[in-house]
């Protein structure tokens, strides 16, 4: 279970360590929309990084096998089996679940939880569902729950069977992995109908495990009812995300986040809204993801650095200071430049790390600490 005394970090694991040059399919780092070799085994080895920079949870990309260029994970293939090109022998036969069992104890034994990325609501466009049960799919129709995003085929959960086989699946990966928590993408594009059934088949088994739902959305009418209805224990806080990035980034007011209360007129900053939520205190907040430009470049970037980086400093003293589970973009912590999409997911730049011994946490540079003292969560 995620709690508010959690540090979580995102990787998106093709670019961020290459632990094992021969799984490597055709890796390409000078092209941003290709493979660039990044695995598991990578992530594991610079785990006493991450514990001595603060981090207590690793969030990774989907783990699915993916077409060629599916560097990312998020255009499956195949929602059973693990992508070759993260595997390693050390971690046991190449696609199996046990695989991300490994990974998930190899973090465990340095004290960090693991939340999985899975995805229920598309496909990857060649995938044989598409000939062998065409009727699982929508019609790409102008709808937020049936529209083909980015091009990729739509699952119906308005059909049973549809809904049966994802709760199961995703009740198996937690099952065979032991993962701490689940991430599922793009909630929102996916029927109501699927909810219940997701709550009666996995909530029950594995009341521990933490799953938290994206719903990109500036206004938290539209995310909290997710965590308020749907079950989820904790959202994305997209809306606190626009204001930090409105007030620390831009030149936005503070009552932004929070109106000041001097006037029954004054329009309610985010915080503002938290009575909409079941647990404002279990949402994951954040400066950016692998699908936002990067804060250090919407700050300033390196076009006035001195400036990005005091910008920066001021919204992650906020965001580890305020309520909810702050969550870091892997090199946030650098600080990391880069624009918009696929700008930013440029490769960990471990060279600007100061880590003389990887293997020694106490050498780890880190810009951001862990600001909790025992006993400041509120769950």
């Amino acid at each position: 279970m995620l709690t508010q005394d959690d540090v979580l970090y995102m990787i998106v694991t093709d670019r961020f360590s290459d632990g094992d040059p021969t799984n490597n399919r055709d890796p390409d780092p000078g092209h941003a929309e290709r493979r660039h070799g990044g695995d598991l085994r990578g992530i594991i080895s610079r785990m006493p990084y991450l514990v001595g920079l603060g981090v207590t949870t690793v969030w990774i990309t989907p783990v699915y096998p993916n077409p060629p260029a599916g560097y990312h994970g998020y255009h499956p293939l195949d929602f059973d089996g693990v992508d070759p090109a993260l595997c390693s022998p050390e971690l046991g036969p190449d696609g199996s679940r046990g695989t991300v069992r490994r990974f998930v104890q190899a973090a465990h034994r340095h004290g960090l939880k693991v939340m999985l990325d899975l995805i229920v609501c598309h496909t990857a466009p060649g995938h044989p569902w598409l000939t062998e049960c065409p009727e699982w799919f929508n019609p790409n129709q102008n709808t937020p729950e049936k529209w083909w995003v980015w091009g990729l085929p739509d699952l119906n959960h308005d059909r049973l069977d549809v809904n049966e086989y994802f709760a199961r699946n995703v009740l198996d990966w937690i099952g065979e992995t032991g993962a701490d928590a689940i991430r599922l993408d793009a909630a929102r594009h996916i029927e109501a109908a699927f909810w219940p059934v997701f709550q009666l088949l996995v909530r029950g088994p594995h009341p521990d495990v933490t799953v938290v739902g994206e719903v990109w959305d500036p206004d938290a009418n539209v995310v909290a009812p997710y965590q308020t209805r749907h079950g989820f224990d904790s959202m994305f806080d997209f809306p606190l995300y626009h204001a930090l990035v409105d007030v620390f980034a831009g030149d936005a007011g503070c009552e932004r986040l929070a109106r000041p209360e001097l006037s029954d007129s004054e329009a309610p900053g985010v915080l503002n809204r938290d009575n909409l939520y079941r647990n404002p205190n279990q949402l994951v907040t954040f400066l950016g993801n692998h699908d936002t430009t990067r804060f250090f470049h919407l700050a300033g970037g390196a076009e006035r650095p001195d400036e990005a980086m005091a910008r920066m400093r001021l919204a992650l003293t906020f965001l580890f200071t305020t309520r909810g589970i702050p969550h870091l973009y892997y090199g946030d912590e650098l600080p990391l430049e880069g624009g918009p999409h696929p700008d930013n997911r440029r490769d960990m730049p471990w060279e600007r790390v100061n880590v003389p011994d990887p293997a020694d946490p106490a050498t780890c540079r880190a810009v951001v600490m862990r600001r909790h003292a025992q006993g400041t969560a509120q769950n």
